[in-house]
């Protein structure tokens, strides 16, 4: 036990040494990065995600990105077809689906979508980002506990962002659906499916939340009574507001 602590009260000790024993390796190495944010702490006892990139090193680049987040059925897919043509919308660029290794196919969906995002002189609209993918990922780790492929996921995400290949978008819009709603408006019935679990919905919306709470990014939350037009009008007035950027 550091020597620091050794002058706190005997139950604070007990606490801070049953922490060190119990807390995960995982974490331990993040939190030791200086990269990140000396301090993760626990949202949730059941849930225990932790608090992920805060305070990290992500930059902006030129190129004008929006990027919508929110769980299946929350109407992203259905706003970005309904985009004109002069705005370079980006969706799914991985077109074989994921088998064994889904990590590496969201991986390479992901890369492909911020590199087009780059190269375009428009403003660009993504459905989905990386963080989707460590969400996806996070939810999987802790109703199925695969936690060895979120512990890649994370790795993987982290080297690409020193590489400048992810980055922070203009804006995030994150579209709030419910599990039920997701499950309906997909005509899904619940079950053990990543897709179809109300504990994996319920993390994957809980996670991007959570994440976006500590972006520099400018974030618009949208409610999930929120209509299709207005969700339309929502992202119009983003776009609007990007065009008139240098």
């Amino acid at each position: 036990m550091p020597d620091q602590f050794k002058s706190f009260p005997w139950p604070l000790m007990l606490v801070v040494y049953l922490t060190d024993i119990f807390f995960p390796i995982w974490l331990k190495e993040l939190v030791s990065k200086k990269r990140f944010s000396k301090k993760f702490p626990l949202l949730s006892e059941n849930d225990k995600y932790v608090e992920l990139f805060k305070n990290s090193t992500f930059f902006h680049k030129k190129a004008r990105l929006i990027i919508l987040e929110g769980n299946p059925g929350s109407g992203k897919t259905t706003l970005l077809e309904s985009l004109p043509n002069r705005i370079n919308k980006i969706g799914q660029m991985v077109l074989s689906l994921p088998g064994k290794k889904s990590e590496l196919f969201f991986i390479k969906n992901d890369i492909k979508k911020y590199a087009r995002a780059e190269r375009s002189k428009n403003v660009s609209v993504m459905d989905r980002g990386f963080v989707s993918t460590l969400a996806y990922n996070y939810s999987k780790s802790m109703v199925f506990g695969n936690h060895a492929e979120f512990e890649k996921i994370k790795n993987i995400i982290t080297s690409l962002e020193k590489e400048g290949r992810f980055w922070v978008p203009d804006c995030y819009i994150f579209f709030a659906t419910s599990w039920k709603d997701s499950l309906k408006r997909k005509d899904r019935k619940q079950g053990k499916n990543i897709w179809c679990n109300k504990k994996c919905l319920n993390l994957m919306n809980s996670f991007c939340k959570q994440f976006l709470k500590q972006q520099t990014a400018r974030v618009v939350w949208v409610s999930e009574k929120a209509s299709a037009s207005e969700k339309k009008r929502i992202l119009g007035a983003e776009i609007r507001r990007l065009s008139l950027k240098k």
